[in-house]
């Protein structure tokens, strides 16, 4: 076990992000897909510390979904901090909730909308015009999701922080 210069057990906190999706046709046929753990960026690291230390941050605002077309690449590094080709849809608001006890989650649901559109990307964003902080991105470039006008993706994002000893 590791122990810090005073001797104590020395732990610490493990973020992991988790997407899935449910592509809703607008035929009303749904199609479900696990896409996986993602990328919690530096820029969202650093985020969360300035949110404790500076009161201009607000974690609460990391709720705003994007979906994008870009040839991303998997995974996506920690350092990124945008879509490769952020979608022309608005970034929509997520329904938060707490699961469990180490659980945030953020449902949005996202409308295609113009023409359809190869999606391979997403990401959580503190705030819904385009730009500011990125705190989790996604690619699924080697599993695209095809959507006409009028399909939609609902994405279900979960962060789970976990005490890690060691």
């Amino acid at each position: 076990m590791t122990k810090d210069c005073e001797g104590s057990e020395e732990r610490f906190v493990k973020i992991t992000g988790h997407l899935k999706a449910r592509i809703l046709r607008k035929d009303g046929s749904i199609e479900k897909r696990d896409l996986g753990k993602n990328t919690i960026t530096d820029a969202a690291i650093a985020f969360l510390v300035n949110d404790w230390y500076d009161a201009s941050k607000e974690l609460t605002n990391m709720n705003y979904h994007a979906w994008g077309t870009g040839a991303c690449a998997e995974p996506v590094t920690c350092g990124t901090s945008a879509l490769v080709n952020e979608g022309s849809e608005t970034r929509v608001a997520g329904v938060k909730s707490k699961p469990t006890a180490p659980q945030l989650r953020t449902v949005a649901t996202i409308t295609c909308a113009g023409s359809g559109k190869t999606i391979k990307e997403w990401g959580v964003f503190d705030q819904q015009a385009v730009g500011g902080t990125a705190w989790s991105l996604r690619c699924f470039a080697s599993a695209p999701i095809t959507v006409g006008v009028g399909d939609s993706i609902e994405f279900t994002y979960t962060v789970t922080f976990t005490c890690v000893q060691g």
